[in-house]
């Protein structure tokens, strides 16, 4: 359990808005079939790690490439992606910051609770935990609205009806498809913040009638070593739920 807690975390840098150029000149679509390569790749190498320093790195060239490829469009050609800026690269931002706090959190040994020395260790983590979830909560509205301001972004940009129709069509075959599991992860990672709190405020509130040794808790309360195994069997089944939901992010989350 204790080396899988918050290792599934932050898949938002595959948002990928990708549009679907079918009226574009030769120049920019040799530029899009370049963004798209690059862009597999990056989700490729991606979800091939589990190492969130690595997520958060892939996440950061994903963000150079969107403003890249942004350049090197044509004037007519350039709104579109630009919608796709518009809607994507501040999500991005906003999950990269969230990662990096996770990441620290986990790298720091905060999300293991053998590495507990004394009772002060105990609320620095759950401070954490409660910013975490307020991030991961964040994340999850603006996950639950895509659709609604990519709206808003359209109208606002000089799209034909030809352009609004073709982002459309891009957006329904990468980022459209996925916001499914994408939100279920976010839900799944706020549970399991909820759950990582209680078991620290019952390790908390039973100071000094436990101990952690092989890997396991030993208490002398039997009370509280139920509510610890019940919370540890809802962790475990959390974390099930949520690789679950990553392998279906992974399957959709595709560049076609």
């Amino acid at each position: 359990m204790r080396n899988k807690l918050l290792m599934l975390l932050a898949l938002l840098g595959l948002l990928a808005c990708v549009p679907n150029f079918a009226q574009a000149n030769a120049k920019d679509e040799k530029v899009m079939k370049s963004f798209e390569k690059e862009l597999r790749a990056l989700q490729q190498a991606f979800f091939a790690s589990d190492d969130l320093e690595k997520r958060i790195e892939v996440q950061k060239q994903m963000q150079q490439l969107f403003t890249t490829t942004l350049k090197q469009l044509s004037d007519e050609t350039r709104p579109v992606m630009e919608v796709s800026v518009k809607v994507v690269l501040p999500l991005q931002q906003q999950a990269a910051e969230f990662m990096d706090l996770a990441a620290k959190f986990s790298s720091s040994g905060q999300g293991d609770p053998a590495t507990i020395k004394e009772r002060g260790d105990i609320a620095p983590r759950i401070a954490t935990l409660e910013e975490l979830e307020r991030r991961n909560a964040a994340l999850l509205a603006e996950i639950s609205t895509m659709n609604e301001r990519l709206g808003h972004a359209l109208d606002a940009g000089k799209i034909t009806g030809k352009q609004r129709a073709g982002f459309l069509a891009g957006f329904n075959e990468t980022t459209g498809r996925s916001l499914g599991p994408m939100k279920a992860i976010r839900t799944l990672d706020g549970q399991i913040f909820a759950e990582m709190k209680r078991l620290y405020r019952l390790l908390d509130e039973h100071w000094g009638k436990w101990k952690y040794e092989d890997e396991d808790f030993v208490w002398q309360d039997s009370e509280a070593e139920k509510a610890c195994l019940e919370i540890q069997t809802s962790l475990g089944t959390l974390l099930e739920r949520e690789s679950a939901a990553e392998a279906e992010l992974s399957k959709r989350t595709q560049v076609p």
